[in-house]
């Protein structure tokens, strides 16, 4: 490296001719000694300005090389042992020449005292930075790209350089406190006594940054809090298929469970009221929670929704303009503005003089009609039989004395556990009777289905339809699981003595509450409870199971829990008449009687509503339909337990 040192003071007065000479043949001899061998040179050129008049320049040269000292001398030659002709051309005719480079302080603007010696070509006006092969100690290059040399001089801007540390950054559990294993080297400024968290590009496994900010760095040591990821679970979309009893398909629809995570487990579940989709003109006949943890589907059994009602009493005025004692009372859409006169029984000996719909208000619930006596009828034998022509039941029914015909909407005595085979107009025989055909309902077997815990008591009993061979059910057949019940196990159950036992137990719900039914004077009808979730503020009139019998809901939709009790207002239905219920053993011997009150035109009941009248000790022999005689009274066939 060549150090070129001014003396401070005022320029050497040196002709120009001689500065350049002199310069000549010192770069001259450079560039030979350095065709030779390695070289170690130092020039040092000192300036000083004499007191006198006359300048005096001084100049030191000192050339070291492995064995000899080569001294500038005006028009010496090179010894001939060091300096050889080839030599000699080689530097004669070099496409090169040295430009001197001076560094500047880009903040004080200074001229730094060390000069760079660069080797470009001989004709280039300019060379770019990435030439440059060292710079002044502590600094660094300002800037890039090309310089311009002006008289094989140039200046090159620079700047103090900046240096960096490492510090050693720790982490702290949040929770408890421990400084974990791991330990992050991070790179800051020399002088810095903070780093921002966005500058850590790692946490140690399972954890996660817990602050964010400036960190105040230590003794070159910095620790930052962390904490435990929490896994993350995401909702997932179950298939919902809602369908009839029969397990046809009705609509198809979804809903977005959300996970419950208890711990590093996640667990999906869903209530039925929470269902947005149900297919409309149905309602649900499953309810209550589904787990879908394990699945992505879910079966929901619906079936269609009866509407809201409301009842109409109607008179009877004759062709004289007398109001006749008898009422009848029918039952039409809330909202309705027509009824079909088919709807109303008129008094004997009576026929509406106007048939077809009638207008209604809809906020009317009463009407009178115009009837007139029926000038003559006559009995008419209807014969049921089988489509083989076997007699199965003989009543009558009475029709106008010139009818050939009846429809078979007429007809309320269908004998139990038939169906009509055909239906529309029946033509009336020769004689006078008339011929309807019947088939048996197309299931041959009432079973009984005994819910009970696992410790064998009884929780719910109710009945499904099966084909007369079989032997078994499968629990995917089970529709009416209790609510607040689950199955214990799942699969195929054995039937015996027409009855399957299915064990359930409870859901693991935290909280019970009291569900107390009252009437709309607010007197109690009737206690019950159910369980929910803990933290359940309110329950859907949906999920009550247990409304008293012969009582409605007034009002439906959500209820609040206060003081774990919810209060339901229900009403007495509306019924015409009583039935006397004759419970009897499979020998026909009495054993007791109940009342139920129907509509005065219902011909049967299911034996679901005198599940809960059943003697004690007795159970149901056969489930379904039961006939209601004509003097109000049916026969249940009960066996002992």
């Amino acid at each position: 490296m060549i150090m070129i040192h001014r003396a401070r003071g005022s320029p050497p007065k040196l002709e120009m001719e001689e500065k350049e000479a002199m310069k000549n043949k010192v770069v001259r001899k450079l560039l030979m000694v350095g065709l030779s061998s390695s070289v170690v040179l130092t020039s040092t050129v000192g300036v000083a300005a004499a007191a006198t008049d006359t300048d005096t320049v001084v100049v030191e040269d000192s050339v070291t090389l492995d064995d000899e000292t080569l001294a500038p001398v005006e028009d010496e030659e090179a010894p001939e042992e060091d300096i050889t002709d080839e030599a000699e051309d080689t530097a004669d005719t070099s496409a090169t020449r040295t430009v001197w480079v001076k560094f500047e302080d880009e903040e004080t603007g200074v001229i730094l005292d060390d000069v760079l010696p660069l080797q470009i070509g001989v004709d280039d006006t300019t060379f770019h930075t990435s030439q440059i092969t060292g710079t002044p100690e502590g600094y660094e290059l300002c800037e890039t790209g090309d310089v311009y040399i002006d008289n094989d001089t140039a200046t090159v801007k620079v700047r103090k350089a900046v240096g960096t540390k490492t510090v050693w950054v720790k982490f702290e559990d949040e929770e408890t406190g421990a400084i974990l294993d791991d330990v992050l080297p991070l790179q800051i400024g020399a002088n810095d006594t903070t780093f921002h968290t966005s500058q850590i590009t790692g946490t140690p496994e399972g954890y996660e940054l817990c602050e964010t900010g400036d960190v105040y760095v230590d003794n070159d040591t910095a620790v930052v809090k962390v904490r435990k990821t929490t896994p993350q679970f995401e909702a997932k979309t179950v298939a919902i298929s809602y369908q009839l009893e029969d397990g046809s398909e009705v609509a198809k629809g979804s809903i977005t469970v959300q996970p419950y995570v208890d711990g590093e487990a996640a667990y999906y579940n869903f209530n039925t009221s929470e269902l947005t989709d149900v297919p409309e003109g149905y309602e649900l006949i499953t309810v209550g929670d589904f787990d879908v943890t394990d699945t992505d589907n879910a079966v929901i059994v619906v079936k269609k929704a009866e509407a809201e009602k409301r009842n109409v009493w109607v008179s009877f005025k004759t062709e004289e303009g007398v109001i006749l004692p008898d009422v009848a009372l029918i039952q039409i859409e809330k909202d309705a503005t027509q009824f079909n006169t088919s709807l109303v029984t008129v008094p004997e000996g009576y026929e509406l003089c106007s048939v077809g719909d009638m207008t209604i208000d809809k906020d009317s619930n009463a009407i009178t009609l115009d009837v007139r006596k029926i000038e003559s009828t006559k009995d008419v034998i209807i014969n049921y039989v089988d489509e083989a022509g076997n007699l199965v039941l003989t009543t009558s029914i009475k029709l106008d004395k010139d009818a050939t015909y009846f429809n078979t909407n007429i007809l309320t005595d269908v004998p139990y556990g038939w169906i009509l085979a055909n239906v529309g107009d029946i033509m009336l025989n020769e004689d006078g009777s008339a011929t309807v055909i019947v088939r048996q309902k197309q299931y041959t077997k009432d079973i009984v289905i005994n819910y009970v815990d696992e410790e064998g008591n009884n929780v719910f009993t109710s009945g499904i339809k099966v084909d007369i061979d079989a032997t078994s059910i499968n629990t995917s057949m089970l529709t009416d699981v209790p609510f607040g019940w689950e199955l214990v196990n799942v699969g195929d159950l054995a039937i015996e003595n027409n009855a399957v036992e299915v064990v359930v137990r409870e859901k693991e719900y935290t909280k019970d509450i009291i569900i107390n039914y009252v009437d709309e004077a607010g007197n109690n009808v009737y206690t019950s409870g159910m369980k929910v979730h803990k933290d359940t503020t309110s329950i859907n009139t949906s999920m009550l199971k247990d409304v008293p019998y012969g009582w409605e809901l007034v009002n439906v939709g959500d209820l609040t829990i206060e003081n774990n009790a919810v209060e339901v207002v229900v009403r007495e239905k509306e019924y015409q008449r009583d039935v006397t219920i004759n419970y009897v053993d499979e020998e026909g011997t009495l054993i007791a009687n109940s009342e139920i009150k129907l509509d005065m035109e219902a011909t049967y009941f299911s034996t679901a509503m005198v599940q809960d009248m059943v003697p004690e000790g007795w159970m149901l022999a056969n489930i379904g339909d039961v006939p209601v005689e004509k003097d109000s009274t049916a026969t249940v066939v009960i066996r002992k337990l």
